[in-house]
């Protein structure tokens, strides 16, 4: 005679509460060993159909001790108590400065940027963008969607001026504004003068955005590489001798040709563009360091069978030496080269038509430092600064198919020396 055996199944119904009789919602109840579960309602009510008996649910609750509990019938409501759970952390030390250090070394129309900080701010295709981090702050607006001009306090981008290591920057972006000029993996701080501008920066009208590079670490060597969506960048530093001098380099490059190969229209064009910082820094006795710092970012744009190119970017260079005399004196000799450079050519219709352009800053600069008392700081320098500036060489090669004739323009030179003090 066939046996048949049948699971018994059974209905747990009951209570979910606290040790002051308060009832728990949300409190997850499972049947241990099975998928089977439910959730208590806001009155801590729950009813769960188990398998077999007898059977062991399991209590879950946040902020509770976890419980095990084990039914043989479920005939009758029950009532579960959850304990609540203690976890013990360690000690935390809370400390406060007067409120008078707040503004004490606040200096008025100065905002700092701390590249820590900026890694919070949202990036546009992965690339962290210390320009587009500016726009944000208060009295700083973007001069358009896209652009990497910024106005202050009613100004306009060409007010501005943007030193890397006082090394003077122009036109800081890359592909018509898209990108900023700097790479933050390079970059340290910046501040933004937006007022009461200091003497030692300049003319500047509008504002100054002063940048500081990296150096390399004296102790350790460091790799870091990242591949984005639109460009790929590295960085490697480390000690060229063990805390007496160290080396940083950083480079980034994109690769828009290879989203163009694919198209049959845009396939023959070079979109891209490339930049590199270098530093190196050394301590050659206890109370002198000096730095030498290069960067050079670089933007290209030829059209199918070069029919159309344009090519630009900045080189800068930084040399300087910094020795302290004593606790609060200090002087720091700074020579200072940045050039831009443009160039593009046409050709169409039989005519060639080529142009160039550069922006050329050398300068000499002497900064001493004085720190009488721990309250007063006294800044005295001067710079003397060649400021050369060219249109030139200017080619216009046009060749005439129906005269047969070349012909060449050229632009005229103009160097200005400037020099100034300040207190």
């Amino acid at each position: 005679m066939p046996l048949f055996v049948a699971a018994q199944t059974a209905k747990i119904q009951g209570v979910v509460i606290d040790t002051k009789g308060n009832p728990l919602p949300f409190v997850a109840v499972a049947e241990k060993g099975t998928t089977n579960g439910t959730i208590s309602d806001s009155d801590g009510n729950f009813i769960i159909k188990v398998k077999q008996m007898p059977a062991t649910l399991s209590f879950n609750c946040l902020g509770y001790t976890a419980l095990d509990k084990t039914f043989n019938s479920g005939s009758e409501k029950v009532r579960i108590t959850m304990d609540e759970e203690t976890t013990e952390i360690a000690e935390v030390n809370v400390t406060a400065k007067h409120g008078r250090s707040r503004t004490e070394n606040v200096i008025i129309g100065v905002e700092n940027i701390q590249m820590s900080e900026m890694a919070k701010v949202p990036a546009l295709m992965g690339e962290r963008d210390v320009i587009k981090s500016i726009q944000l702050l208060p009295g700083v607006k973007s001069e358009g969607d896209g652009s990497c001009g910024f106005q202050v306090r009613g100004g306009n981008a060409t007010q501005n001026l943007i030193m890397l290591d006082n090394a003077a920057i122009y036109n800081a972006g890359h592909l018509m504004g898209v990108f900023s000029t700097f790479n933050d993996e390079a970059l340290t701080n910046a501040s933004l003068y937006k007022g009461a501008i200091p003497a030692q920066f300049g003319g500047a009208s509008s504002s100054i955005f002063d940048i500081s590079t990296r150096s390399g670490d004296m102790e350790n060597y460091g790799l870091n590489a990242s591949i984005g969506l639109l460009s790929s960048k590295f960085s490697v530093d480390g000690p060229i001798v063990k805390n007496k001098a160290s080396f940083f380099l950083a480079a980034r490059r994109t690769y828009f040709e290879i989203f163009l190969k694919p198209t049959k229209k845009w396939k023959d064009y070079t979109i891209n563009f490339y930049d590199v910082n270098a530093k190196v820094t050394a301590k050659p006795y206890k109370n002198g360091t000096f730095n030498v710092m290069f960067f050079r970012g670089r933007d290209n744009m030829v059209m199918k069978d070069d029919v159309a190119a344009m090519h630009w970017g900045n080189t800068a260079a930084t040399f300087d030496f910094k020795h302290n005399f004593s606790q609060h004196v200090s002087a720091k000799t700074s020579l200072i080269y940045s050039n831009y450079a443009y160039d593009e050519h046409i050709k169409v219709l039989g005519m060639n038509n080529e142009a160039d352009a550069y922006n050329r800053h050398h300068a000499v600069r002497e900064n001493i430092l004085i720190n009488p008392t721990q309250n007063h700081k006294i800044n005295v320098g001067f710079q003397l600064p060649g400021h050369y500036r060219a249109r030139t060489p200017r080619r216009q090669r046009i060749f005439r198919l129906d005269f047969g004739r070349l012909e060449d323009g050229f632009r005229p030179r103009n160097l200005r020396w400037r020099k100034g003090c300040y207190f």
